[in-house]
This record gives C-alpha cells, structure tokens and sequence, in this order.
C-alpha cells in the first residue's frame, strides 16, 4: 500500500525460491520511478543501463534488455532501466502488452514488483496484465486502513487480490492471552491518509 513494507524483498525472494525450484524465472522491475530490485540483489545496474523503461519506449528488444546469470539460478532479470518521470506514458497498454506475453512465452514464472498502490497509480495499469496479484503488509508498520483502502481500490476496477503476504511480523508471547487469541495492537507510525494527491512525491527523490 505504502512505500516501506518489502515489496521488493518479499518479490525477489519468492522469484529466488521458484529458481531455486528449477523452474525458469523473470524477474522484473515495474518501480519506474524508484527501481531497486537490482539493488536488493547487490547487483551494479550501471553497466546495462537498458531495461524496462528502455522496452516499452521501443528502444531496445526485449532480448537485449534481459540480464542473465546474475540474480541466481534459473532467475533472469529485467532491471527498470532510466528512471521516468512519467511512468504513465509508458505503462500502456500497447507497449506492456507485448512485453508481458513475450515474458510469459518464455519463462515459467514471471514475478513484477510494482511501485506502492497508494502512492503512485502507476500498479493499477500493470495490475490487469497479472494471474496473481499478491498485496504486500508489514506488521506494526502500515496503517490498517491503508491496506484495507489499497485492496477498496483495486476491488473498484475489477482487480482480486490473490493473497497478502504479512512482512516482519514477530510473534510475541505478550501479545497473546491464555487462549492464544490476539490481545492489543499497535498501529504503524503512519498517521496520514494515502491516496492520490500524493503520489508526486514517490520517486522524485535520488533514494
């Protein structure tokens, strides 16, 4: 919902563990305004600068964007490539198209990790293109009300969340009464409400 929560730790993992599987995996970076799967990886982007920007502005093939043999094994990597200003012009239909059936001809797997819903608008145009659309929460961190207005929002256009990964939670024994149900909860630290108005202020930065 919120910038923080480990979407892209939690989308690398999963794309590594599907690897690791031995089935052939794609990762990609669909953060075009804040990439940074490669630096999850520990990966220096700098010396192929073509990714996903670059394929869907018709710049590069989608073959020659590709990065191999340094995510992990079987896992091949699509980098953002330059960050845009305007990711909404790139994000259409037209172009992703393309890019997601060509991913899909040839890997098993194909795991996007995608900017924060109620930040930026830019999820809600690749989330159409996706099987499974898994929503990322970090425990004591996220605003309830912000993963609740994330999943209203993508409900509103016809979008089903297919699961929702709870992130860094920790089990704590003084949290729990005899019977083991749930006592008190403490919400995240952010206070304000999300939504668009926002969103300007995601990826603007040089974090």
């Amino acid at each position: 919902s919120v910038p923080g929560e480990g979407k892209t730790f939690t989308s690398v993992n999963f794309a590594l563990a599907c690897g690791a599987q031995g089935q052939r995996v794609l990762l990609i970076d669909g953060d075009l305004r804040k990439p940074s799967v490669h630096k999850v990886l520990g990966i220096d982007a700098s010396g192929n600068p073509h990714g996903v920007a670059e394929v869907l502005a018709g710049h590069v093939p989608f073959e020659q964007a590709v990065l191999t043999g340094l995510a992990g094994p079987n896992v091949d990597l699509l980098v953002g490539g330059t960050r845009s200003p305007n990711p909404g012009e790139l994000l259409h239909e037209r172009t992703l198209r393309p890019l997601i059936e060509k991913a899909t001809s040839l890997y098993d797997v194909v795991v996007i990790d995608s900017a924060p819903l109620l930040s930026v608008p830019d999820s809600f145009l690749i989330a159409p293109f996706a099987h499974n659309l898994c929503l990322v929460a970090r425990a004591e961190y996220v605003p309830r009300h912000a993963t609740l207005r994330a999943i209203e929002m993508l409900d509103s256009k016809g979008l089903r969340v297919s699961g929702l990964v709870m992130n860094g939670f920790k089990n704590k024994k003084r949290l729990l009464d005899a019977n083991y149900s749930y006592g008190s909860y403490r919400y995240g630290r952010y206070g304000r409400a999300y939504g668009y108005g926002q969103y300007g202020s995601y990826g603007s930065d040089q974090d």
